[in-house]
C-alpha cells in the first residue's frame, strides 16, 4: 500500500484513535475476489458482497459510530491488483461530530483494474473541524470513478455553515505523473459564508471523478443534463482533463 507521508497538507498535533481498513483485491479466472481485508475499529469492513450478477465484489464500509468523533482518525486503503475490479460502498451519510478528526483514502489501481468508490456524502455536524486527505494511484489503462459528496450541516438542525473547518485534498496520480490536485479550507465561523466563495448558500457540494478509458456509454451524464437548472438552486458543470472528467453540483435545497 501506498503510505501518507509524501501528503503536504499539515498534521493535526493531537492523539486520535486510529481506524484501519485495508483491502487487495485480484482477479481470479473472469472473477474479481478479495485476496486481503482487515479492519481496527473504529472502522470496520463488511464481508464481499455480489451485487446484481456482477463479477466483483461490492464492499461496504462501515463504522459502529456512523461518522467520526473528536478524535478519530480513519485511514483507508485500497489495492485493485491487474485487471480486477471493486466496489466501495458505506452504509450511510458519515456524520463529522464536533472536534477535530481526520480521514486519509489511498487507492492503488493498477493496469486494466477498476475501482468505483461512491460513499454516502460527509455531513459537518457545528464545531466539526475535519481534515480529509485523497490520494489516488492509477495507470493510463486503468479506471477510476470516485464520489466526493458533503453536506454543511444538519440544516434541519440549524446548523448550516456552523463546523469550525473541513480542509479537503485530493491527488490523482495517473502513471506516475500528478494529473489533478485540488485542496480547500473552509472556515465559515471566522470568514462569513457570503464571502466563501466555494459555499455561499449551497448546502449540498457533489464532485463525481472518472479518470481512465471509459466508453461513451459509460461515462456519466453531466449533472447539467440531469437536473441542474436556475429555478432549482442548483450550480452544475463539467471540467475536462487529459486523464478524466471532474462533474460538480452544488445545491440549496438539500436536506441533511
Amino acid at each position: 500500500m501506498s503510505n501518507f507521508a509524501s501528503f503536504s497538507a499539515k498534521p493535526i498535533k493531537r492523539h486520535f484513535n486510529l481506524g484501519l481498513a485495508e483491502l487487495t483485491v485480484q482477479l481470479v479466472g473472469d472473477r474479481s475476489v478479495v485476496t486481503e481485508q482487515y479492519s481496527q475499529a473504529p472502522l470496520q469492513l463488511h464481508r464481499p458482497l455480489y451485487l446484481d450478477e456482477d463479477s466483483y465484489p461490492t464492499v461496504f464500509l462501515k463504522s459502529p459510530s456512523a461518522g467520526l468523533l473528536a478524535g478519530d482518525r480513519h485511514q483507508f486503503s485500497l489495492k485493485a491488483n491487474q485487471g480486477s475490479s471493486v466496489k466501495i460502498l458505506n452504509q450511510a451519510a458519515t456524520l463529522i461530530y464536533p472536534g477535530p478528526s481526520e480521514q486519509k483514502i489511498c487507492i492503488d489501481i493498477e493496469d486494466g483494474a477498476t475501482v468505483f468508490f461512491e460513499p454516502c456524502p460527509l455531513i459537518l455536524a457545528a464545531g466539526a473541524a475535519l481534515t480529509q486527505i485523497v490520494r489516488i494511484d492509477m495507470t493510463k489503462s486503468s479506471r477510476l470513478r470516485y464520489i466526493d459528496e458533503w453536506s454543511a450541516g444538519r440544516i434541519a438542525m440549524n446548523e448550516f455553515l456552523r463546523f469550525e473547518s473541513f480542509d479537503n485534498t485530493i491527488e490523482i496520480y495517473v502513471g506516475g505523473c500528478l494529473e489533478y490536485r485540488e485542496r480547500f479550507v473552509i472556515e465559515p465561523l471566522k470568514h462569513s459564508p457570503e464571502q466563501t466563495v466555494i459555499a455561499q448558500n449551497f448546502t449540498r457540494f457533489n464532485s463525481r471523478y472518472q479518470f481512465g478509458d471509459w466508453t461513451e456509454g459509460d461515462i456519466l451524464p453531466q449533472f447539467s443534463q440531469v437536473d441542474s437548472h436556475s429555478s432549482t438552486g442548483h450550480c452544475a458543470w463539467r471540467m475536462r482533463r487529459s486523464a478524466g472528467i471532474i462533474d460538480r453540483l452544488l445545491s440549496m435545497p438539500f436536506i441533511a
